[in-house]
């Protein structure tokens, strides 16, 4: 049996993840059930992995698990060369995380012991009692309590870790955003043809039996924008799920400073708004889609 065990609950993670379970159940349960479904899945592996930490300590080990125990770690006493308690900064966050004192495992709270082990490396241990646990490691490593974590030797190492971490994020980062604006900028793809209109653009996509088509139109302004509901905005470059007012949620593959726009509606009261850069493109894809949706025209991708 351990000689010291302390499980702490995850208040911050029920405390977000509670009332988020409570606004999907009346927001989505009779409206879209099957992401509803989904995300209450979700929702129960995150408590399943992070709702509560678990500190075992035996007479050789200490055993870090997170919630039912696929996230752990197990760290030999006889590598323990120092331990204090500290506070951490509010930033660091809970969970596993990176920080400037080495790894923190943490599930509540501020409060951590920081362990010093004999390579140099450290790591932090987040507890609410962490006199407790300091007692329980002094028991089980012979080793005094340090003072301050300022007697322990720099681990310059992990800051140089610490340093290409944050500089590759930040490059990863960055290529992301560069990408998203690069993919989304280019002119929508769409094809006319077998009785369906298709629309693509990056990550975004609609698709259309030409036989729904309740109307047609050909705008220079749209209804107020009220949401981005899943989709992306940039530079008046809208591609994706909005919702407009007195139109309800559809799909905009427009960019907002070159009016005219192809806007189609379907019988179900869903919409797709289309233009091109071009205003001569976008009138031509208008003139086509009345043609098609009154019963024949010429087929293919347009130019």
């Amino acid at each position: 049996m351990p000689e010291y065990r302390h499980t702490q609950v995850g208040w911050q993670v029920y405390g977000v993840l509670v009332p988020l379970s409570l606004f999907l159940m009346f927001t989505l349960v009779t409206r879209e059930p099957a992401i509803f479904s989904l995300l209450l899945l979700i929702l129960g592996i995150v408590f399943a992995l992070f709702g509560w930490l678990t500190v075992d300590i035996t007479e050789r080990r200490v055993r870090i698990r997170f919630g039912v125990g696929l996230i752990r770690r197990t760290i030999s006493l006889d590598t323990i060369r120092g331990f204090v308690p500290v506070t951490n900064r509010w930033w660091y966050g809970w969970g596993v995380r990176f920080t400037p004192h080495g790894i923190l495992y943490n599930v509540s709270g501020f409060q951590a012991v920081e362990l010093l082990l004999h390579d140099g490396r450290r790591l932090r241990v987040g507890t609410d009692e962490p006199e407790a646990l300091v007692r329980a490691l002094q028991s089980a490593t012979g080793v005094a309590a340090s003072k301050s974590i300022d007697e322990f030797p720099k681990d310059t190492a992990w800051r140089r870790r610490m340093r290409f971490i944050t500089a590759l994020v930040v490059a990863l980062v960055v290529a992301l955003i560069l990408g998203q604006m690069y993919l989304h900028g280019q002119p929508p793809s769409i094809e006319l043809g077998n009785g369906r209109m298709s629309v693509s653009s990056g990550f975004y996509g609609a698709d259309i039996p030409l036989e729904e088509v309740q109307s047609v139109q050909l705008l220079d302004v749209l209804p107020r924008i009220q949401a981005r509901t899943n989709g992306y905005a940039a530079g008046g470059v809208l591609r994706g799920h909005f919702r407009l007012e007195t139109w309800g949620s559809g799909k905009l593959f427009i960019n907002r400073n070159r009016p005219p726009y192809v806007a189609v509606r379907t019988r179900d009261r869903a919409f797709v708004v289309v233009n091109f850069d071009d205003a001569g493109r976008t009138r031509e894809l208008y003139s086509r889609l009345r043609v098609m949706t009154d019963g024949s025209s010429p087929k293919g991708q347009l130019p």
